[in-house]
């Protein structure tokens, strides 16, 4: 099970003790990856009680949960973490809670859904969904309902890749059961004024954090990791320590069980682990933080124990592919996410083994024109034309590159050509444009 959570985001300690709850036995490995709901914190960490000041975080704690005011959602958070045992009460602010979710696969058919006639999936729903595969689910689905407590479920659907892209990842979500990204300051939390044993007293940036993590990973395997998590996870909510400070990382880490950590930080380990990992969860469709997966099926949000059990026990194989084809997918995914620069990152293993792939090459060029890097995108583009000339996506993309570096009437018979080519709308309607601009 991969557990994909950021350490500032207390639902995620909500989880890890009801995941612990679920009695999974040794023969489940679990794995923690990154996920990030502020990226935007700075370093080194603020404050966080400095940080809510700025009246923007009054705005979106409102949206977090529109039917309670920010001081309810608090404390319902604060009341779920000390029934959880965690802490000894008090209250804290959270980032934008999950609404009423449900079930996502990852699957190779773009955008499958699984809905019944209420819109309701239970915990025996997923045993069918594992069951049925992506293969004939219904593409459509009623309006998700508003958020009723952690108990409900309902099915949606997330993300939209094109057809060249990868299928998003379906989710099972709780309401209020998880953090969203770009969730700002107010994700993390504040001091408790209710009561001792809770409460984040900084808004700290988790990379350095997720490198710990994955280095104890890495040194000693899920065990470590999970002592490493837990010292982290308490450190930040319950003895309010900065863990976006290096020195305080390391001492966590050695406590744990895991030394060295100062050094290795310094020395860069595991930041390029957490870069690659941050973007297979972007690429997979993970977007809330917990999320749990196995194989292809994943929960979202801190889901109560026998739903945890059931996805272990229902959740179908994952598909194993070739690294090539992997990160191609992967590519694909993330250019439809339109994160340009995370397909290049991807790609730069392809791009040095099999430079010279027109499936690689296409995809480098479309990432090159997404990132406005509109030499490259030209330059791979005309290669490719050299050898498949009657490549239309490939004509049509020149055509674009062009436009974009305002060289309209050199543009303007690359996008006849692909116009005559294919009938597909956009072809025809850049010829329009870019014949306005010549004319």
């Amino acid at each position: 099970m991969e557990v994909w959570a950021d350490l500032v985001c207390a639902w995620a300690y909500i989880g890890k003790r009801r995941m612990e709850k679920a009695g999974f036995g040794e023969d489940v490995e679990i794995v923690w990856r990154p996920y990030v709901i502020d990226p935007m914190a700075p370093t080194p960490s603020e404050p966080l009680e400095e940080a809510l000041r700025d009246p923007v975080a009054e705005g979106a704690l409102r949206a977090c949960a529109p039917d309670l005011t920010p001081a309810e959602n608090r404390a319902r958070v604060a009341r779920i973490a000390t029934e959880e045992g965690i802490g000894a009460g008090g209250t804290w602010t959270l980032g934008e809670s999950v609404g009423a979710g449900g079930t996502r696969t990852l699957g190779e058919d773009p955008l499958t859904r699984l809905w019944d006639d209420s819109g309701e999936l239970d915990a025996r729903g997923l045993a069918e969904l594992a069951a049925r595969g992506p293969a004939g689910l219904v593409a459509q689905g009623p309006a998700e309902p508003a958020a009723q407590g952690p108990a409900e479920s309902t099915v949606r659907g997330l993300g939209r890749p094109d057809a060249r892209g990868l299928a998003g990842l379906d989710v099972r979500e709780s309401a209020g059961s998880g953090d969203r990204g770009s969730a700002g300051p107010e994700a993390q939390g504040s001091a408790g004024a209710g009561g001792p044993g809770w409460g984040p007293a900084w808004r700290a940036n988790t990379f350095d954090a997720h490198r710990v993590v994955a280095l104890a990973y890495e040194r000693g395997g899920a065990a470590l990791q999970d002592a490493v998590v837990e010292r982290i996870l308490r450190a930040h909510f319950v003895e309010a320590a900065d863990i976006g400070d290096r020195v305080t990382l390391a001492a966590l880490a050695a406590e744990a069980g895991l030394d060295g950590m100062a050094e290795a930080l310094d020395r860069g380990e595991g930041a390029a682990e957490v870069r690659s990992q941050l973007l297979r969860g972007k690429a997979a469709g993970v977007a809330t933080s917990p999320t749990f997966v196995v194989g292809d099926t994943a929960v979202a949000g801190a889901q109560p124990p026998d739903v945890l059990a059931d996805l272990v026990r229902n959740a179908a194989p994952q598909r194993e592919l070739p690294d090539e084809v992997r990160l191609l997918r992967q590519a694909e995914s993330l250019l439809d996410a339109r994160d340009p620069l995370g397909a290049l990152r991807t790609l730069e293993p392809l791009l040095a083994e099999h430079g010279d792939d027109p499936s690689v090459r296409l995809l480098a060029a479309r990432a090159y024109f997404g990132s406005a890097q509109l030499g490259r995108a030209r330059q791979a583009l005309e290669s490719l034309l050299e050898r498949a000339p009657g490549d239309h996506y490939a004509r049509f993309l020149l055509g674009r590159t062009l436009e974009r570096a305002n060289r309209h009437a050199e543009a303007l018979p690359h996008l006849r050509l692909a116009a005559a080519m294919s009938p597909d709308p956009a072809y025809t309607e850049a010829v329009r444009r870019v014949e306005n601009r010549v004319s």
